[in-house]
């Protein structure tokens, strides 16, 4: 779902430009990275719970995908309707790359910030007949990683409210927004007052003693 919210936010973003110059979506254009773990094997072999998710992707998108052989085991690309760029990596942790999210971390923000940016840094570049360095550090101020689990819906506002904050102060490096929980009983009720505590407490006390030490996973940019 969130997927299909990403892709609904570049054709949005078109509309909000003719409608209100100030928004901070208009000249933004998103892509998709999902990191498996054990999603390749031996560079060939995509294992069953991949094989599930290309599948969804598949009927969504309505073409095929393209598979690429990388160092960390197997990456796969396509678009959606709205022209917005996915990237499945999956990761051959028996030989190629460590398993565990923490190295998945590691590795699609490298990817990410060094890889993914020299190729849109040269097609920006190349798209404007040269290359200096202040056209090139003007170019890497607007980009920004939204970082979000799997089973997380949201929408443009949210997104955008993010990237408000981070604009106005460039003093700011991450920002986070608030999970609400779905679902209705004890252990629903339990994680309400976990993410509030945690969200109202924890993190306004670590802002006030003078920065807070980790943002959630689950939806930050």
């Amino acid at each position: 779902e969130s997927l299909v919210n990403v892709d609904e936010m570049n054709a949005r973003r078109k509309t909000e430009a003719s409608r209100n110059k100030k928004r901070q979506l208009r000249d933004t254009t998103f892509e998709v990275h999902i990191v498996f773990d054990g999603g390749a094997e031996n560079n060939k072999v995509v294992k069953p719970h991949a094989t599930t998710l290309l599948d969804l992707v598949k009927k969504k998108v309505n073409e095929e995908c393209d598979t690429f052989e990388v160092p960390y085991g197997l990456q796969i690309k396509t678009t959606f309707p709205n022209k917005t760029e996915l990237y499945i990596h999956l990761k051959d942790v028996a030989a190629k790359v460590k398993q565990n999210k923490r190295w998945s971390q590691i590795m699609y923000l490298s990817y990410i910030t060094q890889f993914r940016r020299r190729a849109k840094d040269s097609s920006h570049a190349s798209n404007n007949g040269g290359s200096g360095e202040s056209k090139e550090k003007d170019h890497n101020k607007n980009k920004f990683i939204l970082m979000t689990d799997g089973d997380v819906s949201f929408n443009y506002e949210a997104v955008e409210r993010l990237l408000d904050i981070l604009q106005a102060d460039l003093r700011v490096g991450a920002v986070c927004g608030r999970i609400n929980p779905i679902g209705s009983g004890p252990l629903v009720w339990y994680q309400k007052f976990d993410y509030a505590i945690g969200h109202w407490f924890q993190k306004a006390a670590e802002h006030v003693l003078g920065t807070v030490t980790c943002i959630p996973g689950c939806f930050s940019l």
